[in-house]
């Protein structure tokens, strides 16, 4: 914004008088509007070279255009289809260093990487032996593990997928669920993991939301 000033220049050396002259300074500030700030009720704020600038500002309560003090602007997050969803055992299932909880075992967003997880893992296969993911299309497949559990009887439950586009980042809030009270599990460790074919959707990386 331009904002209009009157300055005092000093005196005139060729006049015995001292006279001042008055002069017109263009003051140039953060943001660039018209050149008449207006505050409140369409008051016309002039600023004086004579007064300390912060003090004038401070009397006009607008923020510059296309800004806003709202401090960081959270990620916008949309839900992602999930087309299938398939349960089964993986005992092949390595969890992180320090989790205690489901994690992201793997996913997949390329043909040829995803047939040769089919052709080399027997879970995968069974639990997926129907899918048809259209990979060009942006679908995908996502793996979470449950990792270890004391029986067979425990389940993996995941909700919904949500994507922020802002950050790459595709969410999936997941939980362990122990089998129900009063019937007999086999005292084996079970080893619960789901399948997830994804609609078309942007992301680079996976996190799991666990509740």
């Amino acid at each position: 914004m331009m904002t209009t000033a009157a300055a005092n220049t000093g005196t005139d050396p060729t006049m015995t008088a001292v006279r001042p002259v008055v002069a017109t300074a263009a003051v140039r500030l953060p943001w660039s509007q018209p050149p008449v700030r207006r505050c409140g009720a369409g008051r016309t704020l002039t600023l004086m070279t004579t007064l300390i600038l912060p003090v004038a500002l401070a009397a006009c309560q607008s923020i510059a255009p296309g800004r806003a003090d709202v401090g960081a602007i959270p990620p916008r997050f949309s839900t992602v289809a999930t087309i299938r969803q398939a349960s089964g055992q993986c005992p092949d299932s390595a969890a992180p260093a320090g989790s205690s909880g489901p994690y992201v075992a793997g996913f997949w967003r390329r043909q040829p990487v995803w047939q040769q997880t089919l052709a080399d893992n027997l879970s995968a296969a069974q639990a997926t032996v129907d899918w048809t993911v259209d990979f060009a299309a942006g679908e995908s497949v996502v793996r979470i593990d449950a990792g270890a559990q004391p029986n067979p009887g425990y389940r993996l439950v995941v909700g919904a997928a949500r994507s922020a586009p802002a950050d790459d980042t595709l969410r999936l809030p997941a939980t362990v669920q122990p089998p129900a009270g009063g019937l007999m599990q086999p005292q084996v460790v079970g080893w619960p993991c789901v399948w997830l074919w994804l609609g078309p959707s942007e992301y680079r990386q996976v996190e799991v939301l666990t509740r």
